[in-house]
């Protein structure tokens, strides 16, 4: 085969980038990692906070438990402070024979 004609028609290398182009490209490359690792923080910060309100929850329904054991505990105290009471105060006829029977001491001495 004869030998490329001279004055271009033959393949020649790309010409080097510009300095200014080349700039512009690892510009527009650094911007595109930080709004990726942009995306990935939000990601991850999205999980944490599900996390979070997931674990809040569980504490929420926990406290709210709790509470309501407290107050059935409240209730049941207190109805057995009145069984004992009454368990232990004399009723009115036993409190009228003890009164007969001091009045009646007291009349004989």
């Amino acid at each position: 085969p004869p030998p490329p004609p001279r004055g271009g028609g033959g393949r020649r290398a790309p010409p080097p980038p510009h300095p200014h182009a080349e700039m512009q490209r690892k510009t527009a490359q650094t911007t595109q990692a930080m709004a990726d690792a942009r995306r990935e923080l939000a990601a991850l910060e999205r999980g944490r906070h599900e996390a979070q309100a997931t674990e809040l929850a569980g504490v929420r329904e926990a406290i709210g438990e709790r509470k309501v054991e407290a107050v059935k505990r409240a209730e049941s105290e207190d109805i057995t402070r009145e069984v004992i009471g009454r368990l232990t105060q004399p009723s009115a006829a036993q409190a009228a024979a003890r009164l007969a029977e001091v009045i009646l001491n007291q009349r004989r001495d």
